[in-house]
């Protein structure tokens, strides 16, 4: 379950997210803000970095906050600036691969904060309602590393 995080110790340009592959698919959530369309585009799971925490300290935290379950940080696969989000204030993102520390665990999404997830293939991304950034990133994904 999300906690309600005080403005002060919230590094809101600050965001990091995970690329999670099964079968070929990579995880995909939307959230749950109330602003424009956004929340219903597709995003990568994740969140913004607090004043204080380390990127994966973080990362971490938001992950087991969200879907209930604890994963593996990796390497950074991608990392961009953006201006479009809610306060128009650039954002600054990097995107890591994961794994599940158990392959076998069940998601448990935090209904305050997600309102939904699912996987999406290679053939999906092209019509997919996301952010360019990403929808770029992920076609460059399937194609770098022949995921089906």
């Amino acid at each position: 379950m999300a906690q309600e995080i005080p403005e002060d110790i919230l590094l809101a340009n600050v965001g990091q997210k995970i690329l999670l592959e099964k079968d070929g698919k990579v995880l995909m959530c939307r959230g749950k803000i109330d602003f424009k369309e956004m929340d219903k585009r597709w995003d990568f799971p994740g969140g913004r970095l607090h004043t204080g925490e380390q990127p994966i300290e973080g990362l971490t935290r938001e992950l087991k906050e969200e879907l209930g379950v604890e994963f593996e940080i990796g390497r950074p696969l991608f990392a961009c600036i953006t201006e479009d989000t809610p306060s128009g204030v650039p954002r600054y993102y990097v995107v890591f691969k994961a794994v599940l520390k158990d392959p076998n665990a069940e998601f448990v999404i935090a209904e305050d904060e997600l309102s939904e997830i699912r996987w999406v293939g290679r053939d999906e991304v092209a019509g997919l309602n996301t952010w360019e950034d990403w929808r770029t990133f992920l076609q460059g994904y399937f194609d770098e590393y022949h995921v089906a």
